[in-house]
């Protein structure tokens, strides 16, 4: 069973092809055990290569120990449980589809957001046997996988990066226990709580999440966590918490796909492949793991192929931060009264939709929000925002 949604007989097609002319006593090494780095050591394992990843930590999701993360349902039409199985196999992991959501405004009115079809999925993060970066270690394994922990990876011996964001412009802090509360999926849209970003409560069989995630605003990110807990003590009972137990950054910046198809490839967030809006960016680092790892099997350039991908949606995700930071409370009220009206999935799908007035939104964000002017990823980045704080 995969998961605790579904048959425990069902099928999941494959979502990776492998090339026929890849050499296959080919040496592949991958620096980084997330989820990016082990989809593609998965994908290229199975395909008959050798792989090995490399690991500064002791363990997969090594300061993770099961906090509760959304993996996205959308903008994608496909559902990310059958992309997940098809990377597990036989493998299990704990997921809870989540087709309701309470919504808090500025106002503090909760509004609720239904969906027909998951709009997500909540999931562990951490080494446990069921959480989604110890169910994928095993999956690397039982594909032939060798793992070396706490080893640093020269860059002349990399193949794929998948080490992760090398900047912040966004941060959280969040607080991960058990409790006796409801299961349910929470946020509220308060920049007098969480400026430019949301504050957060997950709560599935029992484990707990409260959180705050800021974008642009880093040090008053503690400021933020602290009067989330406070919001959800009133709203839904959280227990008093003194201090956050996880920090967390997200690095935004837009790679070149002119400059990506050259060793080593990088993927995930380390890539850039991250969800502008909302920082949800689990599937995202799956899919270009394993896109990369097609790149490497079929010889097509990685550049071409993520910019096929997912270039639109880069800057459907641009345009969105941009209004949903300059629209302020005014764009939180109208994402709630959309959410209230419309399946809550589908809203997901509509925000990612292109078109002309996205990309000329995404264009003016980029001259409005100045780029650093010490930009840590190289020439491979063609814009990245300097952060406020």
């Amino acid at each position: 069973m995969v998961g605790r949604d579904g048959p425990s007989d069902s099928v999941c097609p494959s979502i990776v092809s492998y090339g026929e002319s890849v050499d296959k006593h080919r040496h592949v090494v991958i620096a980084g055990a997330g989820p990016a780095g082990l989809a593609s050591a998965i994908t290229l394992a199975r395909a008959g290569l050798s792989v090995e990843v490399r690991e500064l930590r002791g363990e997969v999701g090594g300061h993770f120990r099961g906090n509760l993360q959304l993996l996205t349902n959308y903008p994608d039409v496909r559902d990310a449980r059958i992309e997940l199985c098809s990377l597990l196999g036989s493998v299990p992991v704990s997921l809870w589809p989540q087709r309701s959501a309470q919504l808090f405004g500025p106002s503090g009115k909760c509004v609720s957001g239904r969906s027909s079809e998951p709009f997500g999925y909540l999931l562990q993060r951490g080494p446990g046997p069921t959480a989604l970066d110890g169910a994928l270690k095993r999956a690397a394994e039982e594909a032939g996988v060798q793992f070396r922990f706490r080893t640093r990876a020269r860059p002349e011996e990399v193949d794929i990066v998948a080490t992760g964001g090398a900047a912040a412009q966004g941060v959280a802090r969040e607080w991960f226990g058990r409790t006796g509360l409801p299961d349910g999926f929470h946020a509220v849209f308060d920049n007098r709580i969480c400026p430019g970003g949301f504050g957060y409560l997950l709560v599935a069989e029992g484990y707990t999440v409260v959180g705050a995630a800021v974008v642009g605003h880093q040090d008053r990110a503690l400021e933020a966590f602290h009067r989330t807990v406070s919001f959800f003590r009133g709203r839904a009972g959280v227990p008093r918490i003194e201090h956050p137990t996880l920090s967390g950054s997200l690095d935004l910046f837009l790679p070149d796909p002119l400059l990506t198809s050259t060793f080593p490839l990088y993927v995930g967030e380390a890539g850039g492949f991250a969800d502008h809006l909302f920082g949800f960016g689990i599937r995202l680092a799956l899919q270009s793991g394993v896109l990369a790892a097609q790149c490497v099997l079929s010889g097509r350039g990685f550049g071409p192929a993520w910019e096929e991908h997912f270039g639109q949606r880069f800057k459907t995700g641009l345009a969105n931060r941009f209004l949903y930071e300059t629209g302020g409370h005014l764009a939180y009220r109208w994402f709630l009264a959309k959410a209230s009206r419309s399946d809550f999935r589908e809203v997901g799908q509509t925000l990612y939709k292109p078109g002309a007035a996205k990309r000329a939104l995404a264009t003016i964000a980029r001259t409005v929000w100045k780029g650093q002017p010490d930009c840590v990823h190289g020439s491979r980045c063609v814009w990245c925002r300097m952060p406020k704080g």
